[in-house]
């Protein structure tokens, strides 16, 4: 067996040959010592001591041995194990080739068995060594050297990455030779050190396995710069800028830095302090540039620097900004006004409009301006005054806005907004923003030439959102209407109308202007008396659509009764229309009180006539035909006093006339029968007289004159009418019997 010696490396195979015997074959392995972690060829030679032919060789690998190839084309591995195919026959030997890589240290044992043809298995173990020679590898070093500038309290990372083939024992990390353990975690270890000098360090990383192999990184530079000495010079509350201020103003100035500070001033009035005072109180007195070196000397960590800042000193001064509110397209104009001529070579103003530095127009020796167009937006404008080629701020930087203009839109139609069908228009838009063009809601083309059909149309103009201008529309109607015609309906007419004699009545009639152009509309009254009617007013303007109304007045005084045909007649220049009415004229007060007055005289002689008759009936005389008259005519009387209670005071007044003399028929006919049997009755003949002459009377006095047009009796009249006729009719007869 190989004994590891500890004070050196084995470098060199050991070819130890050891043999596994057993009933069928012999097995050996060569080489028996190996390196860790070095791809090593290994020679397996297998000699058959049995009787029947070797097929199979199977080699079993221990725990973490890498395989890498073979040769006698080996199949494998499967779990470890190595397979070849073979045909060795008995008392012959052969060698199979395999390379491996042992990622471990120590004595390890392959296993080997075969099959024979009669599938008898057997095997073997062959021990060996593996020697770990690999030192660690590092494949990681950050930084691998670095260029930094101090900052006070920073923190600097060093870290690296190892590996070892078996374990790796520790990691140390030498800072200016000093070591200095560093934190792992996995394969990496890292150290911070804080708060480093400026100056030029080295460092290197080393690292051992538990074999005692090690290595060692590189040495690598650290270089920490020294800082710039940061000065700052403080006037009043202005850092680390040129000034200006107006004469006589009081200034505080103060300095700080790293090491010695001091301050040089020239210009009008020239100092030097080798040791700054601070705070230094400036007041100028005099007009002009004021320069301002300061100087910091630095430490270790610090270098020395320097820097110069001007003071400009000027007379009192206004500066203004004219700009509009709203975008328009006269311009803006800055103005700086000094209370006396400053020193200075010129004014420049700088804007956000463009960023970059304009000379101001000096019109007088205290008087600059600056004059520009802007655009909407927000802006910050300040003037800066330029001496000797050094520039300094005037003025504080100031804000300003111009909002969105809204924009005129202008949109017209050709011929105009209200054409008649037929007619081709023209609708366009513009203004100083792109525009588009809608007609009920959808885009057309700008100008829209169309010949629409009748109706309404809605066109909107927009214009589009810009640079100065917010979005922005307008509309207007377009009318296409149907050629100009005149025309008039009744809307409300009368076609009976009632008017009492010696009375009036008013009634309405309202006409409708149907076409679809304004018209004046005149009415009037035909076929009746124009002094009969009044209408009020007598002509009405009428728009389209709308509506008049005529109030009619008929006065009616010693007219007939009866009904009139007339005709309502509107009319303009272009349309008339009418419309037939009746009429009615009624029976008056006076008429009326005539007709109660007869009826109630009708009614005495009618009474007396009944005694009479009665009376010439109980005397004997045949008087049947005499009854039936008189009680026909009581029954019109009757019927008479039934229309009267109607209100048809015309009806009652037909009836009456239709009466006229039958009363006194009736006396006579009591006269000729009393007078066929010789027997005078005086008292009847006075009664009779006494009613005959009260109802001739009452008639004359109160009858109505005349009739016109009037309602013919009702069927009830001809029918009572046609009883006395035949009452006549037979008593004619009679009387011709008797002759």
């Amino acid at each position: 067996m190989f004994a590891k010696k500890s004070t050196q490396l084995i470098l060199a195979y050991l070819f130890l040959v050891q043999t596994c015997l057993a009933a069928e074959f012999t097995a050996t392995i060569s080489p028996q010592l190996i390196n860790s972690s070095v791809p090593t060829q290994l020679q397996l030679n297998i000699t058959n001591l049995g009787t029947s032919n070797i097929i199979q060789v199977n080699l079993t690998l221990p725990p973490k041995f890498d395989f890498i190839e073979c040769s006698n084309s080996c199949n494998g591995p499967i779990s470890s194990v190595i397979f070849w195919s073979t045909n060795i026959s008995p008392g012959n030997s052969s060698t199979f080739n395999l390379t491996i890589k042992a990622n471990v240290n120590g004595t390890y044992n392959f296993s080997i068995t075969v099959w024979d043809e009669i599938t008898l298995t057997q095997n073997c173990t062959n021990n060996f060594d593996v020697n770990d020679t690999t030192p660690p590898r590092w494949f990681k070093v950050v930084p691998a050297g670095a260029n930094t500038t101090y900052s006070p309290g920073a923190f600097y990372l060093f870290n690296s990455s190892w590996s070892d083939n078996v374990n790796l024992s520790s990691v140390i990390f030498f800072w200016n030779n000093t070591q200095i353990i560093p934190n792992s975690t996995d394969d990496t270890y890292t150290v911070a050190i804080q708060d480093l000098p400026a100056g030029v360090y080295s460092y290197y990383w080393f690292a051992n396995d538990t074999n005692g192999n090690s290595n060692t990184t590189s040495t690598f530079t650290f270089n920490v710069t020294k800082a710039s000495n940061p000065l700052n010079v403080y006037f009043n509350s202005t850092i680390n800028q040129n000034i200006t201020v107006v004469n006589n103003t009081l200034l505080t100035i103060n300095l700080t830095g790293i090491g010695n500070l001091t301050m040089y001033q020239t210009g009008p009035e020239n100092a030097q302090w080798s040791n700054f005072p601070q705070p230094y109180q400036f007041l100028p007195s005099k007009l002009g540039l004021y320069n301002f070196t300061f100087s910091g000397l630095g430490n270790q960590n610090y270098s020395s620097n320097s820097s110069t800042y001007f003071i400009l000193v000027t007379p009192n001064y206004t500066a203004t900004a004219s700009t509009p509110s709203t975008y328009s397209p006269s311009s803006s104009t800055f103005t700086v006004t000094f209370s006396s001529p400053p020193v200075i070579d010129s004014l420049l103003i700088e804007g956000s409009w463009l960023g970059t530095r304009y000379s101001m127009t000096n019109s007088s020796s205290t008087t600059y301006s600056y004059s520009l167009v802007l655009p909407a937006g927000t802006f910050y404008w300040q003037v800066y005054a330029n001496i000797s080629g050094y520039f300094f701020p005037l003025t504080e930087k100031n804000s300003f806005s111009i909002s969105k203009a809204t924009p005129s839109i202008y949109i017209s139609a050709s011929p105009s907004w209200t054409v008649q069908s037929g007619i081709q228009t023209t609708v366009s838009c513009a203004a100083v923003v792109p525009v588009k063009l809608y007609r009920n809601a959808t885009q057309v083309s700008n100008p829209d030439v169309q010949t629409l059909p009748i109706g309404t149309y809605i066109y909107s103009c927009v214009g589009e959102e810009t640079q100065n201008y917010t979005s922005s529309s307008e509309s207007a109607i377009l009318k296409i209407i149907q050629q100009p015609f005149a025309d008039l309906a009744f809307v409300e007419v009368p076609d009976l109308i009632f008017v009492e004699q010696n009375s009036s009545n008013s009634t309405q009639v309202t006409v409708r202007n149907t076409g679809n152009i304004p018209q004046t509309v005149n009415f009037t009254i035909e076929n009746i008396s124009v002094g009969s009617w009044s209408v009020t007013p007598t002509s009405i303007s009428l728009s389209p659509d709308s509506n008049g109304t005529f109030s009619i007045n008929f006065t009616v005084t010693n007219e007939s009764v009866g009904s009139y045909a007339g005709i309502f007649k509107a009319y303009s220049i272009n349309k008339t229309i009418v419309s037939n009415f009746t009429l009615r004229i009624t029976l008056g007060k006076e008429a009326k009180e005539k007709i109660n007055k007869t009826i109630e005289g009708y009614k005495l002689e009618l009474l007396a006539l009944e005694i009479e008759l009665n009376k010439t009936k109980s005397m004997g005389f045949n008087i049947s035909s005499t009854e039936e008259i008189l009680n026909t005519v009581k029954q019109l009387i009757a019927q008479a006093e039934d229309n009267v209670a109607k209100g048809d005071y015309e009806g009652a007044a037909r009836i009456l006339s239709s009466i006229g003399n039958l009363p006194d028929e009736i006396k006579k006919e009591l006269e000729r029968a009393k007078a066929t049997k010789g027997f005078p009755s005086f008292t009847i003949y006075i009664i009779v007289g006494i009613a005959i002459g009260v109802g001739c009377l009452l008639a004359y006095l109160f009858w109505p004159t005349e009739i016109v047009s009037g309602k013919k009796p009702e069927a009830q009249e001809k029918s009572i009418l046609e009883r006395l006729k035949n009452i006549f009719v037979r008593k004619k007869k009679y009387e011709y019997r008797e002759k």
